[in-house]
């Protein structure tokens, strides 16, 4: 494939080794408007929404204007620049070929979906959020995204503690849950959750920077801190789990005989906390502040499976389940006895949404995905294949209890970025230094 890089990797602001500058720096060549209209679809990607507490947390899933006007300006605006843009961006399409067919599945799902106009309105915020991708890898590049991501949420953390300490009444979550800090999102779990693709953001710039500065431990300490105060312990142990990856992966770059002590020690810590569930299950969900029903999933998941088995092959339709007037769902709330927006396992809403065929091709683009890894590892591209192999790990990890498959959202962005970063040819900021590469043997100038 042909390399093609984009403009703020031709210029090699903050390569590997390489400082940012002082002020704006790095953004030198970026218009500000294009900058401003990343960091605004990062927000909107993120889900920042100001909850307010009136009507408390079983209110029946409705459509949520202020997010419909926000979906609205990343698409056009993002048409503006993809057009200004056009021949780079067009070119990325490349770049993001299996995705496209996630695209054209949602789009399909509407002949047979049980509400057809949802499930071409959803797919039209799929087409969006790629887009937006696309734009952001061509034009921008991954490195110009992580740094802009990693300042919306630092941005977003003291925006919600700010919200919990001026605002109480719309910066704290509701129900059992009234003590947890939600600032500027509905739920505290989603910000724990952008906590989470915030340090996966963070360790794309320290994998290739290479190295770890004390602004990167600050943004760390925000970003657990955060999660402590918003109660997400799921969210805090990812962040370490994040942290621990990016670790290790620099020590095999650098430094291959620490790395496999490393690696040989995290392996044991691995299987002494697998020991640990095994033999003392209850214990360690109360350790981590929930039931082994893991807060009330269980039961949403014998009833979504029970809808699976009783649904069609092909799924109720690209984001057409929960909704008031499905019967389905109506039947899986009477069976738990309350409201949930969503089945709490990604892997159980593909089934739900698109059937088996969604599940194989998700699981067809997780396989290809390890294999473009593959292929940047080989090639020398450590740092972006570091990534992209974290970035893959968060989300199979989240979508065990979360839902966040197939919804457009800042996990399948952040997959898009690493996909296409690994798909394309090696950028000139990701030029190999001289000296050992990891095994032993002498890097290639």
């Amino acid at each position: 494939m042909k390399d093609r890089a984009p403009a703020i990797d031709q210029l090699g602001r903050g390569g590997p080794g390489g400082r940012s500058g002082s002020g704006a720096s790095w953004l030198a060549g970026v218009p500000r408007p294009e900058a401003a209209y990343a960091a605004f679809g990062l927000l909107v990607y993120l889900g920042v929404h100001v909850g307010l507490n009136g009507t408390g947390g079983d209110a029946e899933p409705t459509v949520d204007g202020m997010a419909t006007l926000n979906q609205a300006m990343v698409l056009l605006l993002g048409l503006a620049f993809v057009t200004r843009h056009r021949r780079i961006c067009t070119a990325a399409l490349a770049d993001v070929r299996p995705f496209l067919l996630l695209l054209l599945l949602a789009a399909a799902s509407s002949l047979w979906s049980q509400a057809p106009e949802a499930s071409l309105r959803r797919s039209l915020t799929l087409a969006t959020l790629m887009m937006f991708a696309v734009y952001a890898h061509a034009v921008l590049g991954t490195l110009l995204i992580c740094r802009l991501h990693v300042m919306v949420t630092g941005a977003v953390a003291f925006a919600s503690l700010a919200m919990a300490a001026i605002v109480p009444s719309s910066g704290f979550d509701v129900g059992g849950y009234a003590g947890a800090v939600r600032g500027v999102f509905s739920q505290k779990n989603s910000l724990g959750d952008a906590m989470v693709v915030g340090t996966v953001a963070l360790s794309g710039l320290v994998l290739h920077r290479r190295r770890v500065v004390a602004t990167d431990l600050v943004c760390l300490a925000l970003a657990a801190g955060t999660c402590i105060l918003a109660q997400a312990t799921t969210s805090f142990l990812l962040c370490g789990a994040v942290a621990v990856m990016t670790a290790v992966i620099l020590l095999l770059i650098d430094a291959s005989a620490v790395a496999v002590f490393g690696l040989m020690t995290g392996l044991m810590a691995a299987a002494l906390a697998l020991w640990v569930v095994w033999v003392v299950p209850v214990d360690l969900f109360e350790m981590l502040g929930k039931d082994s029903t893991l807060t009330g999933r269980t039961e949403i998941w014998a009833a979504v499976r029970q809808a699976i088995a009783d649904g069609s092959v092909l799924g109720h339709g690209y984001s057409a389940f929960w909704l008031p007037e499905t019967p389905a769902a109506r039947n899986v709330w009477a069976a738990i006895g309350w409201v949930t927006p969503s089945a709490h396992s990604g892997y159980l809403e593909l089934q739900l949404e698109l059937g088996l065929p969604g599940l194989l091709l998700v699981a067809a683009l997780g396989l290809t995905t390890l294999w473009v890894v593959a292929r940047a590892w080989g090639a020398g591209r450590w740092a972006t294949a570091g990534w992209a192999l974290i970035v893959l790990t968060t989300i199979a990890i989240i979508n065990y209890d979360e839902s966040s498959l197939p919804r457009p959202d800042i996990h399948l962005l952040q997959w898009i970025l690493a996909f296409a970063a690994c798909s394309a040819g090696a950028r000139p900021c990701e030029a190999v230094p001289a000296g050992p590469a990891p095994g032993g043997s002498p890097r290639q100038p």
